[in-house]
């Protein structure tokens, strides 16, 4: 399940209404009063089973199951043309998220962004981006996503071999970086997730990310803390031994040199303190 959406729900400027099928209705009005719209496109598995993510995610299914979720996804599209008359009004950007959408098969990719990037892509402003994931960016599939993509978030994390062994990634900090080297001269746009206030992550450790992504020319960065939420191993990690996490004002610390090397360098920065 989805433990964010109840902060979703409580973060919105509107009254949160509770789904069902009787409350379809008063949920598609809520779109009347807009003319732009933003599409996700949801993946909902990965390779990796990073320590940290609280987020659902599941493993990689059997073809004919893979291909029946896409399917479905296709035709909740076709209802949303239905409902909100989607294909008359201005998609400014085309999110496939996940998980980690280029897990699945190279023909299945290119398909499935083939179908929401002529169908809805709404002109060159259009942004229209992916999640991805070190180790599933081989030469095929980063050929397809060339043709569909302009954006692409890539989840390096760390490049400290030591910080990647405790989310248990399944990239080294020097692939990531042979990775880096090819995708960012080719997109418009990549962007990089680096993460910080994990146990036994150090301020060298955490500023060297940042420093490699400057280095490598990465246009843009997402920085964000650690959120211990429902993650029971690490809950147990921070019970048990709480000083081995950056406090409060480290990880304040973290947060205020990255941005002041992103800034000096120019680099756009995104921020979750």
């Amino acid at each position: 399940r989805f433990t964010i959406l109840k902060d979703i729900a409580a973060a919105g400027n509107q009254v949160p209404v509770p789904y069902d099928d009787t409350r379809q209705e008063t949920i598609l009005r809520y779109y009347d009063r807009y003319k732009e719209v933003a599409l996700y496109v949801h993946f909902p598995w990965c390779i990796e089973h990073c320590s940290y993510c609280h987020y659902y995610r599941g493993p990689i299914l059997k073809r004919s199951l893979l291909e029946s979720m896409l399917e479905a996804e296709k035709k909740h599209a076709l209802r949303l043309d239905e409902w909100i008359d989607l294909p008359n009004r201005k998609v400014r950007s085309i999110y496939f998220g996940g998980g980690t959408p280029t897990v699945i098969a190279a023909e299945l990719l290119e398909d499935a962004l083939g179908y929401y990037f002529n169908r809805y892509r709404g002109g060159e402003d259009c942004e229209v981006c992916l999640e991805c994931s070190i180790i599933t960016l081989k030469p095929k599939k980063v050929e397809i996503l060339e043709r569909y993509i302009n954006r692409l978030s890539v989840g390096v994390q760390s490049f400290d071999d030591r910080v990647l062994k405790i989310m248990e990634r399944k990239h080294t900090g020097a692939e990531a970086e042979e990775v880096l080297k090819d995708i960012v001269p080719r997109f418009a746009s990549v962007n990089v997730d680096l993460i910080y206030g994990l146990y036994d992550q150090t301020m060298e450790m955490w500023l060297d990310s940042v420093e490699k992504s400057i280095r490598l020319g990465v246009p843009s960065l997402t920085l964000y803390r650690l959120d211990i939420r429902e993650i029971e191993s690490i809950m147990e990690i921070f019970r048990n031994a709480p000083g081995r996490f950056p406090d409060e004002l480290q990880c304040w610390r973290m947060y205020e040199e990255a941005r002041e090397m992103l800034e000096l360098n120019q680099v756009k920065a995104s921020a979750a303190y």
